[in-house]
């Protein structure tokens, strides 16, 4: 009845085509028992928030911050973004080469909580 479900082929699912057949079996998965049982490689718990300061001594950190200002850095080259930010206590600066679209999403007065490799740079948190 029900066990006899587990061992349907996985392109009986809504939703699985070929395209994530041929993911499936390069992974191993032939049928919804073997799709069950296939657990992530990693997992990061990104609920646990910590300030700039803290953020630096860890390897990966999730920190909240405000957006306060926007900078193009660079003229004589390809100009990039610089996202000026607040945590409540420290300042910092997100540094995003070829990403200038981010000035339009991470506008000015916004609450973000952004996850990376932190690191003191030119005297400045940076990530």
């Amino acid at each position: 009845m029900i066990l006899e479900r587990l061992n349907y082929p996985c392109n009986s699912l809504k939703g699985i085509g070929q395209r994530y057949l041929k993911i499936f079996s390069k992974l191993g998965i032939k049928n919804v028992s073997d799709l069950l049982e296939y657990f992530p490689r990693a997992f990061s718990d990104r609920t646990k928030t910590v300030s700039l300061a803290e953020a630096i001594n860890s390897p990966v950190a999730t920190v909240k911050v405000v957006v306060t200002d926007h900078r193009m850095i660079g003229k004589k080259y390809k100009p990039f973004l610089k996202v000026l930010v607040y945590d409540g206590k420290n300042y910092g600066g997100l540094v995003c080469f070829n990403r200038n679209y981010l000035s339009k999403v991470l506008t000015i007065g916004s609450y973000f909580y952004i996850t990376g490799k932190f690191s003191i740079n030119f005297s400045e948190i940076q990530c």
